[in-house]
């Protein structure tokens, strides 16, 4: 600490200088008088210095004391001083706003009244509990609110307290949490949409592959009559588009990890150009412009169709009253690191662009905003759930792409998706020859679904295998306890009263490590790579699947491909 003594040494110093600066005393004043004269005016000269100072650490202090009522006043949480009996003696300006009040009537009210209704008993035990520990108490409560929607704020709650324990003020800080609780409350709702999607997914797969598997059955066994066949090939259809629908809910419920493999989107763009012709009003016309070399992106073929019927539903929707022109343009691009056209969601490279695009209503600013949010829609009940978009842009993320909007009220909107191009080759299941599909292997098929045994058995036998069957785990598991060297191949189903699947699995190498094993199961968020790998299962197969799929898999599984 500076002693004060040099510190008044160094002020003395100052005013005398400053006085030898000004013109001399006249020479004919006693010498006395001329002593105390500068005596006086060097006490003066200090005082106008020690002034100056103080004037300056004054302004200084003001400064400061503006800073900090700024930070106080625009802190982007709510700072509140309440009395021993919670009476609000000061509170900064964001306090005022979440309370939705004004200083007026803030000051001297009860923090309480501001609570909402029922939730009084948590603040009130924070308090007893911050009394009893002297430590911080953090809460979440809700506050009286104007909207509907509920204002959520996170306060901690700390006290003053003197030596006997006794409370003499509380301060709470406030933050908005809001935003925070919504998005958690909108995590819950999509974990309890997915809980019922994936429900739903296994009784709706089940029934499916059995209508799909029959459909097949039928049109192969009804060649020669025709109006018999396009009986089945509807039937096949429909069982088709159930499928399809299965991936849409599961898409959007959750985030699938769908087997990607290299897809021509070609194909995919001419049948929903068909599909479209055939559903929509005469007064929309219908355009394509396809100029691309690259066309094979690698993704799921489903989603891929999904994603442009989605996206060419919304273009007519917005030109269902006074009709427009649709169209649909397929080209390659190519993006470098200095692009200014790269979307921020994806890497420079080659690209496949699809743009869908409508001369309708158009879209205002404020909604392009919210588009790709999941349950937003701006169409009334008859017109459809409003989930299109967001399918869209999960999917498009999940392979690697990108997709935007770019609309103007009155014109019309584009629709624009980039996704990755890839040199592989697409595959497709009519490249391997059905006739190698057939087998003299013996085959243990295990499901609870009757119609399914009853299906697989059609599929198989007539193709060479020996199909022994059983209705659930427990009973599977003892016939291959008796014989387990009969057995080339056990197919079994996921979900089954008694015994599920992958302990059936599991049981059945304990006898016999070397057996393949076929998973089946409409819920595939059961399954994980990592459990595949761990219990030894040499294929999982999605419900509902066709019949082709069904024994392409158990020929690739037992020639090992």
């Amino acid at each position: 600490m500076p002693d004060p003594s040099s510190k008044f040494e160094k002020l003395r110093q100052q005013a005398e200088e400053l006085i030898q600066k000004q013109p001399d005393l006249s020479s004919e004043a006693p010498s006395d008088i001329v002593e105390l004269i500068q005596e006086l005016k060097i006490h003066q000269t200090e005082l106008q210095i020690q002034n100056e100072e103080l004037q300056r650490s004054q302004g200084e202090l003001s400064e400061l004391h503006r800073e900090f009522e700024n930070l106080y006043e625009f802190a982007p949480c709510g700072y509140l001083t309440l009395t021993a009996k919670g009476l609000i003696t000061r509170a900064n300006l964001t306090a005022v706003n979440l309370l939705e009040t004004s200083r007026q009537f803030l000051s001297g009210a009860g923090f309480s009244q501001y609570i909402a209704e029922g939730w009084y008993d948590t603040y009130a035990i924070a308090r007893k509990k911050c009394i009893e520990t002297r430590e911080k108490q953090s809460i979440e409560i809700p506050l009286k609110n104007k909207n509907e929607v509920p204002l959520w704020v996170r306060a901690d709650i700390e006290g003053d307290f003197d030596e006997t324990g006794v409370a003499m003020r509380w301060r709470m800080v406030l933050m908005d949490i809001t935003a925070q609780r919504q998005t958690e409350e909108g995590q819950k709702r999509m974990e309890a949409i997915g809980m019922l999607a994936g429900g739903i997914a296994h009784d709706f797969s089940n029934i499916l592959s059995s209508i799909i598997g029959y459909a097949q059955l039928g049109l192969d066994e009804t060649k020669n009559d025709t109006s018999l066949a396009e009986n089945y090939r509807f039937i096949l259809g429909a069982g088709l588009r159930g499928k399809n629908l299965i991936k849409q809910i599961k898409t959007y419920s959750r985030s699938q990890n769908e087997t990607s493999r290299p897809v021509l989107v070609i194909p995919i763009v001419k049948d929903i150009l068909s599909f479209l012709k055939a559903t929509l009003p005469a007064n929309i016309e219908m355009r394509r412009h396809i100029k691309a070399d690259r066309q094979v992106i690698k993704g799921n073929l489903a989603q891929m169709q999904q994603v442009l019927l989605n996206l060419c539903t919304n273009a007519a929707q917005a030109m269902r009253d006074n009709g427009g022109r649709l169209t649909l343009s397929v080209t390659n691009v190519t993006f470098t690191p200095s692009d200014p056209g790269l979307p921020a969601e994806i890497t420079p490279g080659a690209y496949l662009k699809l743009s869908v695009a409508d001369t309708g209503c158009g879209i205002p600013p404020d909604v392009q905003q919210k588009i790709f949010d999941r349950y937003y829609t701006t169409r009334d009940p008859n017109h459809g759930t409003g989930l299109g978009l967001s399918i869209c842009h999960s999917i498009v993320r999940q392979n690697g792409g990108a997709i935007s909007l770019d609309s103007s009220v009155g014109e019309g909107t584009t629709a624009t998706v980039f996704f990755p191009v890839t040199g592989e080759d697409p595959l497709s299941e009519k490249d391997i020859p059905e006739a190698s599909f057939a087998g003299l292997e013996c085959i243990l098929l295990v499901d609870d679904e009757k119609p399914i045994i009853h299906m697989g058995r059609r599929i198989l036998e007539p193709l060479g295998y020996t199909v022994v069957t059983s209705l659930n785990g427990r009973d599977a598991l003892e016939m291959f306890r008796r014989k387990p060297d009969q057995f080339g191949l056990v197919i079994t189903d996921m979900i089954m009263p008694e015994m599920y699947g992958d302990e059936l699995t599991h049981k059945l190498k304990e006898i016999r490590d070397d057996i393949p094993i076929i998973l089946c199961s409409g819920k595939d968020d059961q399954i994980s790579e990592n459990k595949i790998r761990d219990l030894g299962i040499s294929a999982f197969l999605c419900k509902p699947y066709t019949n082709h799929h069904f024994i392409q898999t158990i020929r690739s599984v037992l020639d090992g491909w």
